[in-house]
């Protein structure tokens, strides 16, 4: 646990006063699970981090009106590594480059099946997102179109990408990926669509890549779920290793399921989308190099023209879906639990976090 203590030299920006409270004390639980029997015991006031997901639970404890749940900055989805490769270990992006390392996907030959443009078109018609909402997520969630909240000022809608398996293996086909030997799995130029499958140890991102690979493997595509502690998969660049199973910062993935916050600056996206911005000097881990995203956020960057930027957003979230730079699942809840005791607790969608008024609450008398 983290214990913090009143600084009295620090005021409240709403009030001019010093935080209420004497003491906040953080504690850690192995899962969510465990956190929410915690709360239940009153061994805590606040839980945070949770998800839509636990939702359900919390109405099934009797807990509906101790949770908050606000519509968030953060979005679910699965994150495509566009390198072709090959890995590197000198330059100016050593240590990144190239695909899944895992030695379970070895023996599809030598290549990385998802740099292929019709393998990321195929996804988003084989995946089936409102079955992931009503199995999983008790229908509980907005579909999500684009990486961008519906709140941000330049958030352009885009049209779904409904569930059509068909359409998914006549994009594969189109795009050269056959089953030449009948084993049910595409291949091509000697490489397998085979892939792997990342995710944190969420028990409802391990419920919906069981799902997803069900529905890879009706379309030919071989998927292989490798749920890791968010410790590797969102391991820093100086922090993972080459061999971190599913380190994004080292792209040692081929598809990975996971969240952002989705920025309500526009140039917040600039670090995750352009191709300057590979590992180590920016957050595009998947290597995503596109012209037009490169001119849409060059313009962005230099301009003060509100409409210019907004329609470069646009231009953005188009070529966003288009190219599925990523696969949108679900934009995500802000999902807390205050007790009966700590006053003036309100959630915040944003970055800040939950306790981000924690020199405004108080125990209640």
């Amino acid at each position: 646990e983290l214990r913090l203590v009143r600084n009295d030299q620090y005021k409240s920006w709403s009030t001019g006063k010093p935080a209420h409270l004497d003491t906040l004390i953080f504690k850690w639980y192995g899962d969510a699970d465990a956190m929410i029997a915690g709360f239940a015991a009153g061994e805590i006031d606040v839980a945070t981090d949770l998800q839509d997901s636990d939702i359900p639970k919390l109405d099934a404890q009797g807990l509906t009106a101790n949770t908050s749940a606000i519509p968030a900055l953060l979005y679910e989805f699965l994150r495509p590594n566009w390198s072709a490769g090959p890995f590197t270990t000198e330059g100016a992006n050593a240590n990144t480059g190239g695909c899944s390392r895992n030695p379970v996907v070895a023996d599809r030959g030598t290549g990385c099946p998802m740099a292929d443009e019709a393998m990321r078109a195929a996804i988003p018609f084989a995946i089936d997102k409102n079955e992931i909402n009503t199995r999983l997520l008790g229908n509980t969630v907005q579909i999500a179109n684009t990486s961008i909240s519906p709140d941000a000022w330049f958030f352009a809608d885009q049209a779904p990408a409904t569930f059509d398996p068909e359409k998914a293996k006549s994009i594969l086909e189109a795009g050269g990926w056959v089953d030449s030997n009948g084993d049910g799995i595409r291949e091509k130029n000697g490489l397998k669509a085979k892939i792997e499958l990342c995710t944190t140890t969420r028990q409802v991102r391990i419920d919906t890549l069981s799902l997803i690979a069900n529905w890879l493997k009706d379309v030919g595509i071989e998927a292989i779920p490798n749920p890791v502690p968010a410790a590797n998969i969102f391991a820093d660049y100086n922090e993972a290793t080459n061999d971190t199973p599913c380190a994004l910062s080292r792209s040692n993935f081929d598809l990975a399921e996971h969240a952002f916050s989705s920025s309500i600056d526009p140039l917040g996206s600039y670090f995750s989308y352009h191709s300057s911005q590979f590992e180590p000097n920016g957050a595009n881990d998947a290597q995503v190099n596109d012209p037009g995203i490169d001119a849409a956020f060059d313009l962005v960057k230099t301009s003060v023209d509100f409409v210019a930027i907004k329609h470069a957003m646009a231009d953005f979230q188009k070529i966003y879906v288009e190219k599925t730079v990523e696969v949108p699942l679900y934009y995500r809840k802000q999902v807390d639990l205050f007790g009966p005791r700590i006053g003036n607790f309100f959630g915040n969608p944003t970055q800040a976090g939950p306790t981000w008024n924690a020199f405004d609450w108080y125990v209640k008398g």
